[in-house]
Order: C-alpha cells, then sequence, then structure tokens
C-alpha cells in the first residue's frame, strides 16, 4: 500500500474522533451549530490513537509525533532528499537535490509575482505610445512655425495668428501629459498631470470661444457699426479671464484636496493612481471644473452653430462646431472608464485614455491649424501652376488645369456671344471649387443667358457636358478676391459654396465684371469691416447667413468697377439705339440707417458685339443689329 494512503486513512479517523470527542464533551447540537464556546481549544479536539502508520500522537502545537521525511517526486521518480526524525532536532540530508516545481532548485518566493499595471519608459506600450505623442507635438510645434513665417497672408491673418499661437500651445501641453503619466508617479508628477491638463485645454478652448464670440458678434448685426472691441487685445483680455476662474478652482483643489499616489493591488496586477487625502471635496471640485468646461464648450457649440453658414474664409465657424462636437464625444466615451479602479484594467484604461487624447488633439489640430497650413501649401501651389499657365499663352497645351478628359484647346477661350443669340454669352475658363480642400483646377464652359436671367457652369469632357446652372440673383461674386491668384473672380452660390474663374486677360475679366454686376450682388472679402488692430477675422454682413453685402463691400467694389472700366476701350456703339442711349452703370440702393439693402438690379442685359469689336452691356430694348 502506498505511504500516502495509509497517512490520508489515519487523518481521516484523527479528525473523525475529534468531532466524536467534541460532541461527548458539549453535546452534537452545538457541533452541527459550530457554535462553539470561546474555552474550547485544539487540544479538546485531539485525540491519540493507534493508526494504520502507527501510534498517532500530538505536540503541544498540535503536530503529530513521528519522523518526518520531505520526497522529491519529479518526473515520476520519488527521492527522499533529507529526513527528520522525531527526538532529533537536526535534519539529515541524502544525496538527492532538493528540487520545486519546474525542476529549479532556487527557493521560490512566497509572495506571488505581479504584472505591471502601468506604462514604463521601456514597455512596449509605453514606447508606441509616446513615439505618437511626440510625432503630434513635433507636427503641432512645425506648423505654427510655418503659419508664423506666413504670418503676413491673408489667410493667416484672417484666422488671428495670435489665436493660433495659442491654441498650439494648448495642444502641447494635452500632449505632454501622456509622458507625465509614465511610470510609477511622485506627488509633484500628479499635480502636474491635473494642471498642465487643465491649463492646455483652457488655452485652446478660451482661444476658441474669443474666435466664435467675434465671429458671432460680426455676424449678428442688424446694422452696421463700430466693432473695436472685438480687437486682439480685448479678446486676449478675455481668454485670460475665462483662464483665471479655472486657476481658481485647481488653486482651492490644491490646497484643500491635494493628490498623493497609492499603490492599488489586484490579484494578479499591482497599479498607482493618484488619489486626493479629501475625496468629498476633490469630488466637488471636479465637478465644479467639469461644470465649467462643459457650459464654455456648450457656448461655443452654440455660436459656432449660430453661424455656421455665415461665409468667412476657411469656414471658421463649421470648423469650431466639428471640434466641440468631436470633444464632447470623446469626452463621453471616456467618462465611463475613469470610474474603474480595479488594478486589472490600469493598463487598459491608461492606453484608452492616452489615445483618446491623441485623437481628440489630433481632430481639433486637423480642423484648427492644419487645414490652414495646408491651404497655403496649395495656394503657393496653385500660384506656381498660374506663372506656368502665363508662360504658354502663346499655344500652351493647358496640362495644369485640364482633368485628363477635357478638350485640348488651350483651357481658356475670351467671351463671346453665342450665334444668333446676341444676350447670351459663353466662354471657357478654369474652375476651382476653393470652399473645398484639395480641389483641382478644370476648364469649364460659363454660359450667362443675360435675358434668362441664369448662369450655367459645365464641365467639358470629350464627350458630353454635365454641371450646373444657377438664377443670377441667387449669386454673390467678388471682383478682386484677395486669396486667389491673378485674374480671376470668386462666385459664391447659395449654401456657401464658392467656384473660383480664372481668366486669361484683363478685358476678358472686366467683361465678365460688368456683365454679372448688372444682375448679381457683390460681395468682397476686401471690403468687410475690420478691428481697430486691423485685424481682418471674419468678413462683415448684415446678419448670420444674411447674403446681403456691406455698403463698405459695395462702395469698395463699386469704385474698383469704375476705375477698371475708364482704362478699358469704349465699346463702338451698335445700332442707332444703342448710340442714342448711354450704357449705364450698376446701379446701388442703400441707407446707412438701417444697414445695407439689396441692389436695385436694372433690366436684364443684353451683350453688343461684334466679330470686329469688343464686347459692351446696354438695356435690352436699345439693341438693334445695326448695319
Amino acid at each position: 500500500m502506498h505511504r500516502y494512503a495509509v497517512l490520508y486513512r489515519d487523518c481521516l479517523f484523527a479528525v473523525a474522533r475529534g468531532i466524536v470527542k467534541l460532541a461527548g464533551l458539549l453535546s452534537p447540537a452545538t457541533v452541527l451549530k459550530r457554535a462553539y464556546p470561546s474555552s474550547v481549544s485544539l487540544a479538546d479536539f485531539l485525540e491519540p490513537f493507534d493508526g494504520t502508520s502507527g501510534t498517532v500522537t500530538y505536540d503541544a502545537n498540535g503536530d503529530r509525533l513521528g519522523d518526518y521525511a520531505i520526497v522529491n517526486v519529479f518526473g515520476g521518480k520519488e527521492e527522499t532528499v533529507f529526513t527528520l526524525p522525531a527526538n532529533g532536532t537536526k535534519r539529515v540530508s541524502t544525496s538527492a537535490a532538493l528540487k520545486f516545481y519546474g525542476g529549479s532548485s532556487t527557493i521560490p518566493s512566497d509572495v506571488p509575482k505581479y504584472r505591471l499595471g502601468f506604462p514604463t519608459w521601456s514597455s512596449a506600450t509605453g514606447i508606441v505610445v509616446m513615439a505618437l505623442t511626440a510625432i503630434m507635438i513635433v507636427v503641432v510645434v512645425m506648423t505654427n512655425l510655418y503659419l508664423a513665417l506666413n504670418q503676413h497672408e491673408a489667410a493667416v491673418k484672417h484666422m488671428a495668428m495670435p489665436f493660433l499661437t495659442q491654441i498650439s500651445v494648448g495642444f502641447v501641453l494635452l500632449l505632454s501629459t501622456v509622458f507625465l503619466s509614465i511610470d510609477v508617479p511622485t506627488v509633484g508628477m500628479c499635480h502636474a498631470q491635473a494642471w498642465t491638463f487643465v491649463i492646455g485645454f483652457e488655452l485652446v478652448i478660451s482661444a476658441v470661444a474669443a474666435k466664435t464670440w467675434r465671429i458671432w458678434r460680426v455676424f449678428d448685426n442688424a446694422k452696421l457699426r463700430k466693432l473695436a472691441h472685438l480687437n486682439n487685445g480685448r479678446l486676449f483680455l478675455g481668454c485670460l479671464a475665462l483662464m483665471t476662474v479655472q486657476i481658481v478652482i485647481m488653486v482651492v483643489w490644491t490646497v484643500l484636496a491635494p493628490v498623493r499616489p497609492r499603490k492599488v493591488l489586484g490579484s494578479t496586477t499591482v497599479s498607482y493612481e493618484c488619489a486626493a487625502e479629501n475625496r468629498t471635496v476633490a469630488a466637488v471640485l471636479q465637478a465644479v471644473s467639469v461644470a465649467y468646461n462643459g457650459a464654455l464648450l456648450l457656448l461655443v457649440s452654440v455660436l459656432a452653430y449660430r453661424t455656421r453658414r455665415a461665409h468667412s474664409l476657411f469656414r471658421e465657424s463649421a470648423s469650431i462646431l466639428y471640434t466641440a462636437q468631436n470633444v464632447t464625444l470623446c469626452g463621453i466615451v471616456l467618462a465611463p472608464f475613469m470610474f474603474i479602479s480595479k488594478a486589472e484594467f490600469a493598463l487598459a484604461r491608461w492606453l484608452i485614455r492616452a489615445m483618446t487624447v491623441l485623437y481628440a488633439v489630433a481632430f481639433a489640430y486637423a480642423f484648427l491649424i492644419g487645414r490652414i497650413a495646408l491651404g497655403l501649401l496649395v495656394a503657393a501651389r496653385a500660384c506656381r501652376q498660374q506663372q506656368q499657365m502665363r508662360g504658354m499663352e502663346a499655344g500652351g497645351s493647358g496640362d495644369l488645369i485640364d482633368d485628363g478628359v477635357s478638350d485640348t484647346t488651350g483651357g481658356f477661350s475670351a467671351a463671346a456671344p453665342l450665334v444668333g443669340k446676341p444676350s447670351t454669352m459663353t466662354g471657357k475658363y478654369p474652375v476651382r471649387l476653393t470652399s473645398r480642400l484639395f480641389q483641382p483646377w478644370i476648364t469649364h464652359r460659363l454660359t450667362l443667358f443675360a435675358l434668362e436671367s441664369y448662369l450655367g457652369m459645365t464641365r467639358i469632357t470629350t464627350a458630353t457636358e454635365r454641371g450646373k446652372i444657377f438664377h443670377l440673383r441667387s449669386l454673390q461674386f467678388d471682383p478682386n478676391p484677395a486669396t486667389a491668384p491673378p485674374l480671376c473672380i470668386e462666385i459664391k452660390v447659395p449654401g456657401s459654396v464658392t467656384y473660383c474663374i480664372q481668366f486669361k486677360t484683363d478685358d476678358d475679366k472686366m467683361t465678365w465684371v460688368r456683365a454679372l454686376a448688372v444682375h448679381c450682388q457683390v460681395w468682397t472679402r476686401a471690403g468687410s469691416l475690420r478691428s481697430s488692430s486691423g485685424d481682418n477675422d471674419v468678413p462683415s454682413s448684415g446678419g448670420v447667413g444674411d447674403r446681403r453685402p456691406s455698403a463698405a463691400s459695395l462702395l469698395a467694389t463699386a469704385a474698383w468697377a469704375a476705375n477698371t472700366a475708364a482704362r478699358m476701350p469704349t465699346a463702338p456703339a451698335v445700332g442707332a439705339a444703342a448710340r442714342a442711349r448711354p450704357e449705364p452703370a450698376p446701379r446701388v440702393a442703400m441707407t446707412a440707417a438701417a444697414g445695407p439693402r439689396r441692389p436695385a438690379v436694372p433690366a436684364p442685359a443684353v451683350i453688343h458685339t461684334d466679330r470686329n469689336r469688343p464686347v459692351g452691356i446696354g438695356r435690352a430694348r436699345s439693341y438693334s443689329r445695326g448695319s
């Protein structure tokens, strides 16, 4: 019989005899209920007896008196390592080596080994996240430097370089919290994480709030008025006031509820967390901070939503609205994970938080800063294309502006009337959609139906022509867009969509400007209101989403058109009626008290032309073929 079977039998009988002894000493009901009095000890339970393995007796500690042997059972083989006689005080060793689980002779630790529930500087998770964060910081810094070097460009001036720098600094601070949460935290690192994150977020949200407030104040005007109080200096004071509120909350939090690193042990994982000494005060101040920043985010979202259709450069309000919505969504997704304090989930919680911060910053960077730098690069590329096209004026191929399936006649043709329809003017020009990024120049045919009051824009291909037709009274046009290449006009259609049209000569451009001015509203960024500091953050208008141009815009454009027309050769009269009636200029009616009104549009214009004569504009009833 195996030795373990004999010992197991004697162990079972020792327990049975002990239960019987307690039942006789107390009562069976007491044993069944296990309601033993405090006077009962182990000696009352143990009873010596003669067992199968020999006489079973106990010492004062309750251990059996007898010879003990330590046996290795490894690889199906039993080896006695040493013995301890019953009456001896020293063990007797044998030639066999002591082996533990796995065959090792090293004494294992009696404490289980924990997994690290936090990233370290040398862990794979920490290295990957830190590398991504460092790349994002470099991208933000380099983009801000690029914008600073091009701060005199119209696009950068429009977006206010000081606020772009403030937003970039906020992004860098938010990203740096990832490095502060690596490895075992200290008291200083715990406080630095909270302060860096909060200050970074306040820098971004306050700058965005100031820009959104300025756009809303400019567009939400019932009449033209001075907007000197919206200069950068006053807006920076507003940003400082918003940040001061959050700084006061953080100071109170740091004084009344300081945080300390605390080790959190799980069944298999060890982690650290920054816990406040006074959890109640910390919870109250945290709720106040979240409510305050949530109110700021809500304010930004509301103002951006109200001005989302206001036509400003790069559609700034729409981008701010998308950013605010994304930040809110990230906060909603991240909030539940912050309340899971189990050590086994600590590393996953850190990874989710770090990647969420990285994603939110990358999204906000793309919509608030990155697209501006990208727009400058695209504009520079378009300028280079313009220079190359001007060099191909005599017989160029037009490959830079055609789309691969367009015709091969060069991409340009001057304005000319259709045969048999002198009131319809047409021409072929490069057109680019400027209200979206990454849009190339594509050859289109423009057709002005003066009597019908429509403008057609069709894409020229080798097979067919497809495009859009717009009612002239629904269009606005900028005769001299500041951000476009030379010899361009910009047409704004309903829905805040703008097209940039490029001409080959000044005469051809002026022909279209004079024709469009009769039917369309004049709109220009150059004539928009400016703050007293000279910043041009947004174009002015009569109200949010209002298509009516400002008085300054109309006067500036009318003066430009008049000066340009004066330099052009006068078109010869065609027909007796045309000689008797001078060519009228576009009329604009407005009142200073009630703000700009819709221009008074004359009768439909008719294009007078001859193959050997310049193009002119006159009244429909004054047209005659002549001799």
